[in-house]
């Protein structure tokens, strides 16, 4: 969506323009970032689309946000990009619904749920209460809602079940039902042992594409020349600056089957510099 939206803006001389994502490599990221800074130091004119990747650990101020409905949470980190400094008496952020041919988020079932959840609380259930403060999202009414609802819709998610039988982390670490030992007391069967086997922080098998950037380029020779395992260690290490995620099987297949990128041990290694870099 972001890249399709940054393709629509078309170049203008007197405004910089500006495309962040994760598709980017982090060496990538931090050279745009540095030269954003850059531009709003200078007084000059940005225009930034991006994905989420903003919303969380970057450090930028921009005079107004428009954000793409989503979760409430989502749209508050946005927000913390505008004005975030300080620098006028206030900021203007915009809450954007577009249409569903528009934005598709059948695969992305969070942030579609935390979407609809938002619209529905301040299009039904605080609609007066925020028409009266003037749209403040950060009412409390308003961020109880919609986390009370989020929750009770994503219940089934948030408990994390396992792969085996109807157990779930959230069971194991509280009450246990499904503990065989029912001799100890309730109060110490828990298991949290196989909870924190089970347990993935990101849940999702990513594939490695190492980019030909920068010095990208060099890393990706030399890795594909030599067969020592520390130099291969040193270099890897190195990589990962030049490196992205690719989170689904159908981006590995797109690059592959533009004869974009080539297997190489454990990582995948980006051959034609127009695939993934923007």
């Amino acid at each position: 969506m972001a890249e399709n939206l940054y393709a629509l803006c078309a170049a203008r001389e007197d405004l910089s323009r500006y495309y962040l994502s994760t598709n980017l490599c982090p060496a990538h990221r931090l050279e745009r970032l540095e030269a954003i800074h850059n531009d709003l130091n200078a007084g000059k004119p940005v225009l930034c689309i991006s994905t989420q990747l903003i919303e969380c650990g970057v450090d930028i101020s921009f005079r107004s946000v428009i954000r793409l409905a989503a979760g409430l949470d989502s749209i508050l980190q946005a927000a913390g990009r505008c004005n975030r400094h300080g620098e006028g008496a206030s900021g203007r952020v915009h809450v954007v619904r577009v249409d569903g041919d528009v934005e598709n988020l059948d695969w992305l079932r969070d942030i579609k749920d935390g979407r609809d959840i938002f619209l529905n609380v301040i299009r039904v259930k605080f609609a007066k209460e925020l028409q009266a403060s003037d749209y403040d999202l950060t009412l409390p009414l308003l961020t109880e809602a919609y986390f009370d609802h989020y929750f009770h819709r994503r219940a089934d998610v948030l408990s994390y079940a396992v792969e085996r039988g109807n157990n779930t982390l959230l069971d194991m670490l509280g009450s246990n039902q499904h503990f065989t030992a029912k001799s100890l007391a309730p109060m110490l069967g828990q298991s949290f042992g196989t909870a924190a086997q089970k347990f993935k922080a990101i849940d999702s098998a990513a594939t490695s594409i190492l980019v030909p950037y920068g010095e990208g380029e060099r890393i990706i020779a030399d890795l594909c020349s030599t067969d020592i395992l520390y130099e291969k260690k040193v270099l890897l290490r190195k990589a990962q600056r030049y490196s992205r995620e690719c989170f689904s099987e159908y981006q590995s297949r797109a690059g592959q089957g533009q004869g974009a990128v080539s297997h190489s041990g454990q990582w995948y290694v980006c051959i034609a510099k127009k695939f993934l870099l923007h």
